[in-house]
């Protein structure tokens, strides 16, 4: 699970740890040190916790404008837009 990691090519045009609207704003990721788990098995530490102990997730792009929202889940690697 370790080896699992958020899509990444978003990020020169949003970061939700910069967002001041996004839940993770000023959150830190090391790339170094991996803390999180899902049951015994370490996951990768871009991913962002929300209170569920199973479950992580990425914000990867918020449009304000649009009023949409798309993530990434850690639970089966899935992509989905959500409206805000």
């Amino acid at each position: 699970m370790h080896d699992i990691e958020p899509y990444w090519n978003w990020r020169h045009k949003y970061t939700a740890e910069e967002d001041e609207r996004s839940p993770f704003f000023g959150t830190e990721h090391s790339e170094l040190y991996f803390t999180q788990a899902v049951y015994d098995h370490l996951i990768h530490p871009q991913w962002d916790a929300f209170g569920s102990s199973t479950l992580y997730m990425k914000l990867l792009y918020a449009d304000y404008d649009e009023g949409f929202a798309r993530s990434s889940s850690s639970a089966n690697g899935t992509t989905c837009c959500t409206t805000m």
